[in-house]
């Protein structure tokens, strides 16, 4: 049986997947998700700038990554949906 490298997505028995969280690929992720956050149009994230003004603790670090998780970091897909947030 081949082994997969860490950062390599599996599937679980019931078709999900997952990705095995190192902090090398926490680190990666989130900073890409922030590169991508500042590109968008003004138009397109001034709810998010607005919450980062008025409640900076909601849309922290653990907030980026609860959306992380949920697209199995896939950041593009992570962005949108904060974003849609």
């Amino acid at each position: 049986m081949m082994s997969k490298s860490k950062e390599e997505k599996a599937e679980s028995r019931y078709g999900q997947s997952f990705v095995e969280e190192t902090e090398a690929l926490l680190v990666s992720k989130l900073q890409e998700l922030d590169e991508i956050l500042e590109k968008q149009k003004e138009s397109s994230k001034k709810c998010y700038l607005l919450a980062l003004q008025k409640c900076p603790e909601e849309v922290d670090k653990r907030f980026k990554l609860k959306h992380l998780r949920c697209e199995v970091f896939r950041v593009k897909d992570a962005a949108k949906r904060i974003l849609k947030y």
